[in-house]
């Protein structure tokens, strides 16, 4: 098991340029306010998986909530991965401190002190070295008071494996409890935790393109996971890890190679003739 960051980050974001990002729908700009921009610093590991180093991605989109608690979608130009990135709207009423999220597949709002609806995982596809941007979901806020940079945390759980002699076209995870692993959540602001809505699925399948030898990454949503997690390639068991789990916010799970290719043991009795041929005492 392995922290993605140890304290807080100042990252979130997209796979690569070329990754098929969908649009945040439902996120008006507000029509009075004046042209506002942020400054994310990227730390430790966002969703480019390269060692612990974090990158913004061109084609990057982050909603941070105006002065109303509306949504407004900020963008940034930059032209290549960077460790820094500013990110802009033409119209925006800036509240005392900021409050953003980075979900490219929902539209949140913030109400009552809580972001929802949030979604971890779902429709996810295979990435080679890391996972689908579409999946992550992250939270943040102003660095300090009245300061325009911004923190963001990681609140997604990621099970990573690597794929052996059989490569499969769909890889399912299973929380073997029931519980939720991939639905719409809540965000509490002020208490800095998840809180489940109740709608979601207990298991996710992620079907695509994988290759040998090549380690993915499917986002999930944190929760209970009693007597563990199965994985299926093709509907076929191939990992069960049996004890409980508890999939904690931007933490990654590692399964290991799958499937697990088992030595054949060698017949005890021809242990014992080539033992005796070689002239060494056995003893049973």
């Amino acid at each position: 098991m392995k922290k993605i960051y140890s304290f807080v980050l100042a990252a979130v974001a997209v796979l690569s340029a070329a990754s098929c990002q969908k649009e945040l729908t439902n996120a008006p700009e507000v029509e009075n306010g004046e042209k506002f921009t942020v400054v994310a610093t990227a730390a430790e590991t966002k969703t480019v998986l390269e060692g612990n180093v974090a990158y913004w991605m061109p084609g990057d989109k982050i909603t941070i909530f105006d002065a109303a608690g509306a949504p407004v979608v900020f963008t940034t130009n930059i032209t290549e991965k960077a460790a820094k990135a500013e990110f802009t709207a033409e119209s925006f009423n800036a509240p005392d401190s900021l409050v953003a999220v980075y979900n490219p597949t929902r539209s949140a709002t913030l109400e009552n002190g809580k972001i929802y609806p949030l979604r971890a995982g779902g429709d996810q596809k295979p990435v080679a070295g890391s996972f689908d941007p579409n999946a992550a979901i992250a939270v943040g806020g102003s660095k300090a008071a009245g300061s325009n940079e911004l923190v963001f945390n990681n609140i997604h759980s990621l099970v990573k494996f690597t794929v052996g002699d059989v490569v499969p076209s769909s890889v399912k995870v299973v929380n073997n409890g029931g519980a939720i692993l991939v639905g719409l959540l809540y965000w509490n602001v002020e208490a800095a935790a998840i809180e489940h809505s109740g709608a979601g699925e207990s298991s996710v399948t992620v079907s695509g393109t994988y290759e040998k030898g090549q380690t993915y990454y499917i986002a999930v949503t944190p929760n209970e996971a009693k007597g563990g997690l199965s994985v299926y390639f093709d509907d076929v068991l191939v990992k069960n890890t049996g004890a409980d789990i508890t999939l904690l916010p931007n933490t990654i799970y590692n399964l290991g190679t799958l499937p697990v290719v088992e030595e054949p043991e060698e017949p005890a009795e021809v242990k014992v003739v080539l033992n005796e041929l070689c002239g060494n005492k056995v003893y049973n």
